[in-house]
């Protein structure tokens, strides 16, 4: 009994150790072989990391839900502290389809979805292509640059940013916005700090998109904003709130993954210069190939549902109103889904990753991704001869649970030496 108790309790250090921030994978092969439905004292949540089980929960709507996750997750913190977040609270209950369940999540999706179309995803393929080889324009004769700052961030802000109608001068704001709320999301334990610095973050950005929507409607434009306000269909449309907590997501969504889709590619091909070559040679297999980067390097790594009723998973009792953190990493890496999991392989065969998530709540943006990411790394690779990251220099890890992405990345090519 001690042996079990021991194993729980490492278990549970790993999950916020430097180890775990610098290479979760380790970490996710111990609790796939020793506790694959683990309870974290740390996280106060259940952590499920095999790939079967993470599908499983994902489509089971009725006894895992997407609605109140964050509302558990802030009632982790003493009632005194919980009533400094109010505003939080009530905007993660009425945030739309991202915290959605059956039926409403279906008449959400088809609402936006008339608003975020494939066809004006595709169309933004010639301003992509436009923006990346700006971007790298500014910096090639330098010889170095921080690959997150000049590059793989300002891409996709810039991109998400244009479509919602946002100024291309407001991207800093919204990035300071942004990452407050992705560190509150990523701290595992709530933290007061981080979820006030995310209540302020949430409010400013609301003020915004209020005042955008409002513009809008005065004077429509070719923009996901007054797209969202003309969806409807025979019966329905979205109101005001959905339509502020959808542009919010979105613009929160929609740089995160790409950027941390297009730095930790770039990051894996340093590694693994035979694959570098080979796509070099054949550049036409980008797009293939960036399947198997998020495979191997998912962006999010955690997707947190409620339990709505005594659940068992893994031989694992479940209770109604426990936390649950799908760990989209481990499945990603699961021997019993991928053959050598931990091997790069850009030729895999029908390779069903959860990168983007699983079931109903798949991402919306992620043919955006798929846009975006393969355009930006064939780019930087063909641009910028023997990129490589600067002397001396280690990528910043992100210290989060939910995102697998780097806050820095100093990189030089040309035989420059960074002074960065």
């Amino acid at each position: 009994m001690s042996n079990t108790h021991d194993t729980s309790r490492d278990l549970d250090s790993l999950l916020s150790s430097e180890a775990y921030f610098e290479d979760p994978y380790p970490i996710y092969d111990r609790l796939r072989t020793e506790a694959p439905v683990f309870w974290s004292e740390k996280w106060a949540a259940w952590v499920v990391t095999r790939h079967e089980d993470i599908a499983g929960i994902a489509k089971d709507t009725k006894s895992f839900s997407n609605a109140g996750r964050i509302t558990l997750f802030l009632n982790q913190l003493p009632p005194s502290e919980q009533a400094q977040l109010s505003y939080l609270k009530a905007h993660y209950e009425d945030a739309g389809l991202v915290h959605s369940d059956p039926p409403d999540h279906a008449r959400l999706r088809r609402l936006v979805s008339k608003a975020f179309t494939p066809r004006m995803i595709e169309n933004m393929r010639g301003e992509v292509v436009r923006i990346v080889d700006s971007l790298l324009d500014r910096v090639q004769l330098r010889g170095e640059m921080d690959l997150i700052r000049d590059f793989a961030f300002p891409l996709p802000a810039i991109i998400i940013a244009g479509m919602l109608g946002v100024p291309d001068e407001e991207r800093e704001q919204f990035k300071d916005w942004s990452d407050k709320i992705q560190q509150f999301l990523g701290t595992g334990r709530a933290n007061l700090e981080r979820a006030l610095e995310a209540q302020e973050s949430w409010r400013a950005m609301n003020a915004y998109f209020e005042k955008l929507v409002a513009e809008r409607r005065r004077e429509p434009q070719d923009d996901i904003v007054s797209g969202l306000i003309s969806a409807r269909d025979e019966k329905d449309a979205l109101t005001e709130k959905e339509m502020i907590g959808t542009c919010g997501a979105m613009l929160i969504a929609g740089h995160e993954t790409t950027t941390n889709l297009i730095s930790n590619s770039i990051l894996i091909l340093m590694g693994n210069p035979q694959t570098r070559r080979e796509l070099s040679e054949k550049p036409e297999l980008y797009p293939t190939a960036t399947e198997e980067f998020l495979r191997f390097e998912s962006p999010f790594q955690s997707a947190p549902r409620t339990c709505r009723a005594d659940t068992k998973i893994g031989g694992q009792l479940i209770r109604e109103g426990n936390l649950v953190h799908l760990m989209l990493g481990a499945a990603n890496r699961d021997p019993e889904k991928f053959e050598n999991p931990s091997q790069l392989n850009i030729h895999r065969q029908d390779l069903k990753h959860v990168a983007f998530g699983h079931g109903i709540h798949l991402c919306l943006g992620a043919a955006l991704a798929r846009l975006e990411g393969p355009i930006a790394i064939e780019a930087a690779l063909r641009r910028l001869p023997e990129l490589r990251l600067a002397k001396g220099k280690r990528p910043l890890w992100k210290r989060s649970m939910v995102q697998r992405g780097m806050i820095t990345m100093p990189v030089v090519w040309d035989g420059q030496e960074s002074r960065l």
